[in-house]
């Protein structure tokens, strides 16, 4: 892509962060600046809505978060696992760039489909406030002090923060600290199979109640499908034995031969029998002469329209809202030296191994060989595809 296609493709993009920076700037007297592209905006607001959340389930909370231990520990061999597999992998097809960071307007590497902007940044938001608020109310059920809660921006990624005294948190149980560490990738994890089966079967469903069922044909003139009989805007449900519901179902029925018959079923209760023709522009197979259109909705009166749009836009929400919920919280029990499952490991490793300086020098490797990893997954296909173009221009 050049240039000036990008240019064109992200224009959008470009000016909202752009905008989103200026507002940052000229509004830096209000907000805490760290490490020169973190900028914090700190509140009460937050700490007073988990107050009133935690009390008088301070017991209840504490066993849900001592039984995220467990999972915690799940979580960290798992994601572990699931990295030395992506690493297997790429070795074996080093050209394809399995790892990077996924931004609200651009393309995720390695799916070919682009985080959308405004949905991306409100998924985003919404996971983060669950990571955090989740961290926060585990804290406070253990009698934790919260300092505050607010926004924030990595540079240009929006975020949320619940800010705990680390230093009374270090000073208790190991069981109080991982409980809180685990809090928040366990939160988004199981929030995220919330997500995912509301979409499923709740959101999904109720949009597709609202289309008819099958696919919307228009045909072509004197070709088999309008001289046996199709219609414009005939919705056909089954071809043959094969239910046909979206366009794709088309691809279920195989190689069309010419001179071969196959029966049409209509919404409205027809039968038709079309025989394909020889395909003029290849003779080795067949044709009806029709074109493929999703079908409408049953009732497209303008209040219908609007919830059909709604419903539209809330399952592509859920849909982020899982599948980015699912990786931040595999993603934060790596241990990568200040994630959550770099802490629990921390706490688990002073506890097993009575030598401070070895559980620490163990602890430093495991957080190394994980960023190595890390580097390996994103650099190795990018110089290996950087080698493969130089040999073409030699």
């Amino acid at each position: 892509m050049s240039f000036v296609s990008f240019l064109a493709e992200y224009k959008w993009v470009l000016l909202f962060y752009l905008a989103l920076i200026l507002l940052v700037y000229f509004n830096r007297k209000r907000f805490e600046i760290q490490a020169k592209i973190i900028a914090l905006y700190k509140t009460q607001i937050g700490v007073k809505f988990i107050e009133k959340f935690v009390r008088n389930k301070e017991k209840l909370i504490q066993i849900i978060g001592i039984i995220g231990i467990f999972l915690g520990y799940i979580g960290i061999m798992a994601v572990f696992y699931f990295v030395i597999q992506l690493l297997i992998t790429m070795f074996q097809a080093p050209t394809v760039v399995r790892v990077g960071p996924v931004l609200p307007g651009a393309p995720i590497i390695g799916m070919g489909i682009k985080f959308p902007l405004i949905i991306g940044w409100i998924s985003l938001l919404l996971i983060i406030i669950i990571h955090e608020g989740s961290h926060g109310i585990v804290a406070k059920a253990f009698k934790q002090k919260i300092k505050s809660t607010g926004i924030a921006f990595f540079g240009p990624i929006p975020g949320a923060f619940v800010e705990i005294d680390e230093n009374k948190l270090q000073k208790q149980k190991d069981h109080v600290q991982c409980s809180v560490f685990a809090a928040g990738p366990n939160a988004n994890i199981i929030t995220s199979v919330l997500f995912f089966l509301i979409l499923s079967f709740l959101l999904a469903p109720a949009a597709d109640a609202m289309l008819t069922k099958g696919v919307k044909l228009t045909v072509m003139p004197g070709l088999p499908a309008e001289l046996s009989g199709i219609r414009d805007g005939d919705i056909i449900t089954r071809i043959d034995d094969t239910p046909i519901t979206m366009p794709d179902d088309f691809k279920n029925l195989g190689v069309i031969l010419p001179n071969t018959t196959h029966t049409f079923h209509t919404i409205d209760g027809r039968i038709i029998p079309v025989t394909a023709r020889e395909n003029p522009e290849n003779t080795s197979a067949g044709q009806f002469g029709i074109n493929i259109y999703k079908a409408d909705m049953k009732n497209p009166g303008p209040a219908n329209k609007i919830i059909f749009q709604l419903l539209t836009w809330l399952i592509e929400l859920f849909f982020w809202l899982a599948f980015i919920g699912f990786n931040i919280g595999l993603i934060n029990f790596l241990p990568i030296f200040i994630t959550d499952g770099a802490r629990i490991l921390q706490v688990l490793f002073n506890r097993l191994i009575k030598n401070k300086a070895v559980a620490k020098q163990l602890w430093l490797f495991i957080n190394k060989l994980t960023v190595l990893i890390f580097i390996l997954l994103i650099f190795v296909p990018i110089i290996t595809n950087a080698v493969n173009y130089l040999k073409t221009l030699i």
